[in-house]
């Protein structure tokens, strides 16, 4: 009886690891990532440089790609005070669910896009996790309309707990 009863608990116990792991992998993705390019200076050294692109990944296997945009208002329009010459938005370029296959390729399905004709698509998409930090992603996905593989990178938007930013409580005094 006491061997049944030890067998059971090492089962119940390998069964919450397990998918405790498979919560993680599932959810190592989660999170608010910026586009980042990568810009190559004459020295060799990589610099990162973010653009106002975000894509937010749920823990619910849903997703959202937006930009922030300025357009130039036009100049016939007169405007007396020259802050205000932009019309600034924010925008969702597109929405959709996402499946992890494994530990490098994830599923994307698009449900809703800017351009139509994206609209009701799947793209298979490889990542990786740069320089074994899981805060700088590289995914990359192939165009069909193009015929050709495309690479992004992502920097992984921290939450205040992981902000590694020292702020002077003098500044602004």
């Amino acid at each position: 009886m006491n061997r049944i009863v030890s067998y059971l608990i090492l089962f119940v116990i390998c069964l919450g690891t397990a998918s405790a792991q498979v919560i993680d992998k599932q959810h190592s993705l989660v999170g608010i990532w910026q586009y980042t390019n990568t810009i190559k200076l004459d020295d060799g050294r990589e610099v990162l440089d973010r653009k106002p692109i975000y894509k937010i990944i749920n823990a619910d296997n849903t997703y959202q790609t937006m930009a922030y945009t300025a357009t130039e208002l036009p100049e016939e329009l007169n405007i007396p005070n020259k802050l205000y010459t932009q019309i600034q938005s924010t925008v969702i370029i597109q929405k959709g669910t996402y499946e992890i296959e494994n530990d490098s390729i994830y599923n994307e399905f698009i449900t809703e896009h800017i351009d139509k004709s994206m609209t009701v698509s799947a793209s298979q998409l490889r990542y990786k996790y740069m320089y074994d930090k899981q805060d700088l992603l590289r995914i990359e996905y192939f165009n069909e309309n193009l015929q050709k593989w495309f690479a992004e990178t992502w920097t992984r938007v921290v939450t205040p707990s992981q902000n590694r930013i020292v702020v002077d409580p003098k500044i602004g005094k």
